[in-house]
């Protein structure tokens, strides 16, 4: 949410200079976590803040700019992030529970993290990062799973799990992962994963398909051969 309030604040004409940025990221901040944080917990203190900063502005200031910032936001603070679209798509995966949930859900917020902090995934809409980085998370625990890769959850995805979710993102949250947006934010966040030397290649991962893709495929072989042969049955004569 941070992110988005001081992108909206950029914008906006908020934030005017490049000094302003650094008031701009701190009340954008402050603001955040007034809206979001636990009600339990307290609001960092303006004067902590002003520390922040190195003194560069003052407590004063840091209010004038959250006015600023709430105007021009039209005091619409509850945005949608790429983590709210995360946890609803999280609700249409078959695995609910055990190790690998959650480490599909650690690996999918943490692609979320990376590519909030890409300038070239900034215009990208949290409903398509929040996709993105869910299939980026599985298509790490598939390379884990085929690799055998030590300390990685004995749990396993299956081909009938990848179906059933691919299928109820395209039907029910009407996004189909071979789109050309998907599919390039997916690319991007699985560079940002793969080993320097690997990630170096030209287009390495943009040349070959996601293994959630590559299941999909199967999966529509599959049917089709299935298909084929109940046809090619029902016009055997009897």
């Amino acid at each position: 949410a941070a992110a988005f309030y001081l992108d909206t604040a950029v914008a906006r004409g908020v934030v005017k200079s490049s000094q302003d940025v650094q008031l701009g990221a701190i009340t954008s901040m402050y603001l955040a976590l007034k809206v979001y944080d636990s009600p339990c917990m307290r609001v960092v203190k303006l004067s902590n803040l002003v520390k922040l900063g190195h003194s560069n502005f003052t407590a004063e200031d840091i209010t004038r700019m959250e006015r600023e910032l709430l105007q021009a936001l039209g005091w619409r603070v509850n945005v949608p992030t790429p983590n709210c679209f995360l946890q609803q798509y999280l609700v249409l995966l078959p695995i609910q529970q055990g190790a690998l949930r959650k480490r599909i859900e650690s690996l999918a917020y943490a692609a979320i993290e990376r590519a909030l902090a890409d300038d070239s995934l900034a215009a990208v809409e949290p409903s398509i990062l929040g996709y993105a980085a869910l299939l980026s998370a599985l298509d790490q625990c598939l390379e884990q799973q085929k690799a055998r890769v030590p300390g990685c959850c004995l749990e396993v995805i299956t081909l009938w799990q990848i179906q059933s979710f691919l299928y109820s993102m395209s039907n029910i949250a009407n996004l189909n992962h071979t789109n050309i947006l998907i599919t390039e934010t997916l690319a991007r966040m699985e560079a940002m994963v793969l080993p320097p030397a690997v990630a170096s290649s030209k287009h390495r991962v943009m040349s070959k398909p996601s293994p959630c893709a590559k299941r999909q495929g199967e999966c529509n072989d599959m049917k089709n051969v299935e298909e084929q042969s109940h046809k090619s049955s029902a016009s055997i004569p009897s």
